[in-house]
């Protein structure tokens, strides 16, 4: 392999890592306090208070983009997903 090949291979794996979603309100039954840890976009670290059947996912892709990959009730029949790029917010049907 050369050594680009492997430079351009860690990068990708490096990306995907840091890409990953994470999960921050569950769709509990109860409201919960939760620990948002520092990242790329988030640069310190705070508590959240997720309210009852609420889930949440966003991935803190970079220290300019933090995308929101799944917000929704449990009880409710709309998905939201969006980014910080531009502010974009957009709703499709399906269950949380």
């Amino acid at each position: 392999m050369k050594k680009s090949d492997l430079l351009l291979a860690i990068a990708a794996a490096t990306v995907a890592t840091s890409a990953s979603a994470i999960t921050v309100c569950t769709g509990a039954t109860t409201p919960q306090q939760v620990a948002v840890a520092t990242g790329a976009f988030i640069q310190q670290g705070f508590n959240m208070n997720c309210s009852k059947n609420v889930k949440l996912d966003y991935a803190d892709t970079s220290s300019t983009v933090i995308t929101v990959t799944k917000a929704c009730s449990t009880k409710g029949k709309t998905l939201y997903s969006g980014s910080s790029d531009g502010g974009s917010l957009t709703g499709a049907a399906g269950t949380c």
